[in-house]
């Protein structure tokens, strides 16, 4: 009977192994699984350049932005980006802000966007992007050139909203670290041809 009951308890003592085994396999899967949801959301920031060309000037300018990214399902994505552009202007004309008068970094712009993963693979992630684009910066709103070469302007913030599309390509270095690179376009930002270059590093959450 000793031996029986032995028997009966090694049995069942296997059994709960076995389905604790189980539980502790399925409960570590969940986790990874949901690990890796959360991790293919994206915080960025980096170097920002641009140029704008029209058929009387160009505005240039370096600049850095902060970016979100975040999934829904596999593919999709919604992101939000601020940045500030230290812009200067080519061929300038009394109706533009002169270097005194332009603080440093006045351009700012922030995103909204859309966008879907391309090209997907364990290191390297090409995405296509839809965005709205609203920048903010200092204008001269009045200039008057008197006859002895002096100059008086007064200025304003103007405001300005358009559409941009964007190329976003994301290369890993190491878990959790990527090396984010962008490209822009923005046809009609205040009249002009706008392309927006993002470099950067991203950090997945």
């Amino acid at each position: 009977m000793f031996l029986i009951a032995l028997d009966l308890n090694y049995k069942i003592m296997r059994r709960y192994t076995i389905l604790l085994i189980i539980s502790i396999v399925i409960s570590f899967s969940a986790s990874a699984q949901e690990k890796s949801k959360r991790h293919k959301n994206y915080l960025s920031t980096g170097a920002t350049y641009v140029i704008a060309n029209s058929s009387l000037m160009q505005v240039t300018g370096p600049g850095y932005s902060i970016a979100y990214s975040r999934y829904f399902g596999e593919r999709f994505f919604g992101s939000i980006a601020y940045g500030r552009v230290n812009s200067s202007v080519a061929a300038p004309s009394i109706f533009h802000v002169g270097p005194e008068a332009q603080r440093d970094f006045d351009l700012s712009f922030f995103n909204l966007g859309l966008g879907y993963d391309i090209f997907q693979r364990p290191n390297f992630t090409l995405a296509a992007q839809v965005a709205s684009l609203r920048t903010e910066q200092t204008l001269v709103q009045d200039a008057t050139l008197f006859e002895d070469g002096s100059l008086e302007q007064t200025f304003r913030r103007n405001s300005d909203l358009t559409a941009q599309a964007s190329l976003i390509a994301r290369f890993k270095l190491i878990e959790h670290v990527h090396l984010h690179t962008q490209a822009a376009y923005a046809p009609r930002w205040q009249n002009f041809g706008s392309v927006w270059l993002h470099a950067g590093i991203s950090f997945s959450l």
